[in-house]
């Protein structure tokens, strides 16, 4: 790691621009009664008979054991000792630690034991240790929001998160910092449904404190059993038999639901626990053994019947594979699953369907918060009144402003200036064209029932007008077009071969009958990767459609990846930035790392870099690496930073950017001081490596959009249509950090649902950036996105870095079936040497990604 720990700044001003409105944050003012002390112990617990082993604990001695387990141990503690303890209140973490607003009788560790029955009714003999840990003033986190050059106290803090969430426990399931209901449930379709919940945390806001309080949906499955779940998975008719056995094609889709996914059985007359690890290729009547307790060797069928007189409905059906080491197979309609938090990735169906459910208009999601305020009764919960907390019903209300848009310039010295986020290109002509485009075929990977030959040809005519009318430089309009017989590799190949026959590929068109990520994964590692000419995928449906609109979109993306510039927001002047900076070289990073999806044990991770090659911020060098799974640190980050560097030197005739700005996405709180610490550091030896006297200063900016805090307009005047608030919307006061540089940005237009705004933190500037230069740079910099006429919800750069890190994984060939961008189920993280992904040369400063 860094050989020295550097500080994050603090907040120089508060931003003064923009129009003043007031705004609803969804945070609940919380009062702290600094005279409370929270007495925290430590509990290890295990069972009498079996001494506590390492194997039991995780690095910080708290149990393995599942949350829902860990907690029926301590109320059998409580109930079994509650004179000892002095009937004292608790607020538990669901692992080890253990908080009391009164002193326990003893300060030495003491060992209890006590019984314990779980739902079968089966009881054990428990021994539990506590022990005090330390006393929490609530004074002392009062203070280190006040005191200058203190951290804040982030123990204190903790304690009181979870004595506030304690007793909303009951009936709720525990995500993280959000509870979930199955009675707010909708259907999700393929044997899960969407429960509705709740987020909640306490946040030192300013120098007072807040309760943050959001929705939140999340996939569960539904209680069934292996055959009702493999019919929902496979669309199979309710009202038609389900197969008596399955083809192998529906065996490999069934099986990608189900690996690793917990069950259960019952036919032995107990509940047992199994975990499906593969489905055989036989049905149970195949799957032939000796039965140790008679020596006969049998079937699965036979020794159902003989053992528990169980008649499969389904005995050619194949076996659910449950122990990962030895040959343990189980008929599918015997086991079951419990409903529980899906923490695989989400099937495309399901994504549409759970983002549709959580698209609460503005409004309508405030009345909700409000409403889970008035259920949480935590202005009556006896629990937190004993720590002194007094939480108020009524959400708080805060200063914002909005900034005013900047000019979006395309050719001809032509402006437009965006509303509610957004303009359009109707009389409008691109900055730039890219290369002139001769040389480009369209192959199509459907058959003419889906797409005939006639919607091809006129797709083709709109798309050239289409970019024609918008300034690309279309010399050739008749593409070569080829509708595919063979694999993905030899039809790209066939057409790379024949373009180049008559000039140089520039492009190809793919169009692809359906969302397959296989299909995409296969196209995107020929092009991107072998051939080194970028390729444009387009969806059959969007293609029959024909709108003019989605034509216009598409030549956006095509003129960028031919090297075009489609617009860019008017610069800001130096006079602005109180130092010179867009009229010297600079360039503008975007970082950010993508990993394995929920569930997936053995991918890497891919971090991925862009850096601006030009004064409009329009080009941009990229590069990538693998790394160790869910790490978030960019671990070959000098390298990489160089080659950004290098990529800038070609770029600009050998000169190297006097200043930098890097924006470092998918950071989460806790790792601020780690990323600034290793991460910029190596961007400075980058640097030293070129030459000992190139110290260019730096701004470091890591950005958010996993934050749950969300504003609502207080005047519906100051809303736009979709009741959000305005694109522009700053907010640096009252509800952010009480000591760092930070800020909200609402910088995008409302679409569907409540917006979310960009949250930024300035850990590091040594371009002595004002809060008012550096909100509107980045406001700036949303404005910028290539793909579309909207400002997006985060710097582009850092949306670039998002894209190229996705399309990262398309190129792993072991683990490519793995398309999700962020995983929060467990894994072991895989080590392997940081090293560049091979993408072909040609498209080394290209945005082949968009």
């Amino acid at each position: 790691m860094a050989s020295r720990s550097i500080v994050p700044i603090s907040r120089p001003n508060v931003g003064r621009k923009g129009r003043p409105v007031r705004v609803i944050a969804n945070h609940f003012p919380v009062e702290l009664d600094p005279s409370i002390t929270a007495y925290q112990y430590s509990v290890q617990f295990y069972p009498t008979q079996r001494p506590l082993s390492a194997e039991d604990m995780n690095e910080g001695g708290a149990s393995k054991s599942p949350e829902a387990f860990n907690r029926l141990v301590l109320s059998s503690f409580t109930k079994a000792h509650a004179t000892t303890l002095r009937n004292a209140q608790f607020a538990y973490d669901g692992r080890r630690n253990l908080y009391s607003g009164q002193s326990l009788p003893f300060t030495e560790p003491r060992t209890f034991e006590f019984v314990i029955e779980d739902e079968n009714g089966k009881k054990e003999d428990m021994t539990l240790i506590i022990q005090i840990v330390a006393e929490k003033l609530v004074s002392d986190l009062i203070r280190s929001t006040q005191t200058e050059g203190e951290d804040i106290a982030s123990d204190v803090l903790q304690a009181l998160d979870v004595i506030l969430r304690e007793n909303l426990l009951s009936g709720h399931v525990v995500a993280g910092k959000s509870l979930f209901s199955s009675s707010e449930s909708s259907p999700l379709g393929e044997g899960c449904s969407v429960w509705r919940g709740f987020y909640q945390s306490l946040r030192p806001s300013g120098t007072k404190f807040t309760l943050n309080v959001d929705l939140k949906f999340s996939a569960f499955y539904d209680e069934q059993n292996l055959i009702q779940f493999s019919r929902s998975v496979m669309r199979f008719p309710e009202n038609k038999p389900f197969p008596k056995k399955l083809q192998d094609r529906d065996r490999r889709t069934i099986l990608k639901e189900l690996r690793g996914v917990p069950t259960n059985t019952f036919h032995t007359g107990k509940k047992m626990k199994h975990t499906v690890h593969d489905i055989s290729m036989t049905g149970a009547n195949e799957i032939f053994f000796e039965n140790t307790k008679t020596g006969k060797n049998m079937n699965v069928v036979e020794y159902l019947q003989e053992s528990y007189d169980i008649k499969l409905d389904y005995p050619n059906l194949q076996c659910a594979k449950v122990n990962k080491r030895r040959d343990v197979f189980v008929p599918l309609e015997l086991l079951f699953i419990p409903s529980h938090r899906k923490r695989k990735a989400l099937t495309p169906g399901q994504t549409q369907s759970i983002v549709r459910l959580a698209a609460v208009k503005p409004q309508n999601r405030l009345r909700s918060i409000h409403d889970i305020m008035r259920r949480s009764g935590l202005a009556r919960d006896p629990l937190v009144k004993e720590f002194g907390l007094q939480v108020s019903g009524k959400p708080i209300e805060i200063k914002a402003r909005v900034l005013d848009a900047p000019s979006v310039l395309f050719g001809g010295n032509s402006r437009v200036t965006p509303r509610d986020g957004s303009w359009n290109m109707q009389r409008e002509r691109l900055m730039q064209s890219g290369a002139p485009l001769r040389h480009w075929g369209v192959i199509v990977f459907c058959d003419q029932r889906m797409l005939n030959d006639s919607a091809i040809d006129g797709f083709i005519n709109k798309l050239v007008r289409a970019g024609r009318e918008n300034g690309m430089n279309i010399d050739n309009p008749r593409p070569l077009i080829t509708r595919a017989r063979k694999e993905v590799r030899s039809e790209m190949t066939k057409m790379f071969r024949t373009l180049n026959e008559e000039g140089k590929a520039q492009i190809i068109v793919c169009i692809k009958p359906n969302q397959d990520s296989g299909l995409y994964r296969e196209i995107k590692q020929m092009s991107d990767c072998e051939l080194g000419v970028p390729s444009q995928c387009l969806l059959s449906n969007n293609v029959n459609k024909g709108n003019i609109q989605y034509c216009s979109n598409v030549t956006l993306k095509m003129n960028a990846k031919l090297g075009g510039q489609n617009f860019f927001p008017e610069p800001m002047k130096d006079r602005d930035l109180n130092h010179p900076f867009e009229s010297q070289p600079f360039m503008m990073v975007g970082a950010d790392v993508t990993h394995p999806g929920p569930g997936v044990e053995s991918a890497p991770s891919i971090a991925a870099m862009v850096g601006s090659l030009d004064r409009r911020v329009t080009k941009f060098g990229n590069t990538m690496r693998c790394q160790g799974g869910r790490k978030e640190i960019i671990e070959d980050m000098q390298s990489m930073f160089l080659e950004l560097i290098e990529e800038f030197r070609k770029a600009n005739k050998g000169t190297v950017p006097k200043r930098i700005i890097m924006y470092r996405d998918g950071v989460s709180e806790g790792q601020f001081q780690q990323v600034l610490d290793y991460e910029l550091w190596e961007m400075r030896k980058a640097c030293m490596s070129i030459s000992q006297n190139y110290r260019p200063p730096m701004t470091f900016v890591t950005v958010q959009k996993r934050h749950n805090t969300r504003f609502f307009p207080l005047d519906p005047k100051d809303g736009d249509r979709s009741g959000n608030c305005r694109a522009g919307t700053v907010v640096d006061t009252d509800i952010v950090h009480p000591k760092h540089f930070d800020f909200f940005l609402n910088s995008h237009g409302g679409l569907q649902g409540t917006s979310k705004s960009g949250f930024y933190k300035v850990l590091y500037d040594e371009n002595a950036f004002t809060a008012d230069q550096i909100q509107n740079l980045t406001y700036r910099m949303c404005h910028s996105y290539a793909r579309c006429c909207k400002a997006v919800g985060v710097v582009s750069q850092a949306y670039y870095a998002h894209l190229l890190a996705f399309r990262g994984r398309c190129f792993q060939k072991e683990f490519g079936s793995d398309t999700a961008s962020q995983g929060s189920g467990p894994g072991a993280p895989v080590f392997v040497k940081p090293e560049p992904v091979g993408i072909h040369s040609a498209l080394a400063s290209t945005l082949y990604y968009l």
